[in-house]
């Protein structure tokens, strides 16, 4: 298409190629459209496992452990470094991630019962699985938790409210194989992203949760505000993929 064997181009070779590319066209168009319409079917797929497996709380969870919380004003040694939250049960964790997030932020832009409504949500949306399991996101939280306590004026108010939901959601709905199983056995998952395959989707259940009604602990926060915070949590959970880890790490040791 650069240079003609013989003579110049005319207006025929012009009508030809423009004939040609139409149907090129034509044939990007469709393969395009044959991509997006097998990863709507992959959304679909995921879409319909997780409600099988999922719910949200319901209100009368909600109702019981509001009272528990008004009971209790303190948590002696959640701030510790050694607190063990192996001693205690999984109801026991909802109090305390409610506890630590009023020690953190106050109750003056969040509400109470969204709050508790939200964190028994995260709770279900763990799958009980050996490692990657409400427990585990519930630790997670703790440290960071603890060490928002103890650096003081090192992170900003919202870099903190990032922090802290993004370490008690980083592992939702996790199956307990890694991202290269996802790939290896074709997973819907692993066909809707290509990359930081089960982050992405922990960030997405993230988000679903916080769009059902009454989950919003965001909903007093300004635009921008909202708009950062999500930004800022997906930045965190997305950052707890390992691979990606390594490499910032050899990137480091370069």
């Amino acid at each position: 298409m650069v240079n003609k064997r013989n003579g110049h181009f005319t207006v025929e070779d012009e009508q030809a190629f423009e004939m040609f590319a139409v149907y090129c066209g034509l044939a990007v168009h469709h393969t395009k459209l044959y991509d997006k319409i097998r990863k709507s079917e992959q959304k679909y797929k995921v879409a319909l496992e997780v409600l099988s497996y999922h719910s949200t709380c319901a209100e009368n969870e909600v109702e019981k452990l509001a009272p528990e919380l008004e009971k209790r004003s303190t948590f002696p040694s959640i701030d510790d470094y050694y607190f063990n939250s192996f001693a205690y049960g999984d109801d026991e964790k909802v109090c305390f991630a409610v506890f630590m997030f009023e020690d953190l932020f106050g109750l003056r832009r969040f509400d109470r019962l969204c709050l508790i409504r939200f964190t028994l949500t995260i709770r279900k949306n763990y799958r009980n699985v050996p490692y990657h399991n409400w427990s585990h996101g519930f630790s997670v939280a703790n440290t960071m938790y603890t060490l928002i306590k103890r650096t003081a004026d090192v992170f900003r108010p919202i870099e903190c409210l990032a922090l802290y939901i993004a370490a008690l959601c980083h592992d939702l709905d996790h199956r307990g194989k890694n991202n290269k199983f996802m790939a290896d056995t074709e997973s819907p998952l692993a066909a809707i992203y290509s990359t930081s395959t089960m982050e992405h989707h922990h960030f997405n259940q993230t988000v679903a949760i916080l769009q059902n009604d009454g989950h919003n602990i965001f909903s007093k926060l300004t635009y921008q505000e909202y708009k950062q915070a999500l930004s800022l949590i997906k930045h965190c959970i997305l950052a707890t993929d390992l691979a990606l880890f390594s490499q910032i790490n050899q990137n480091l040791a370069l």
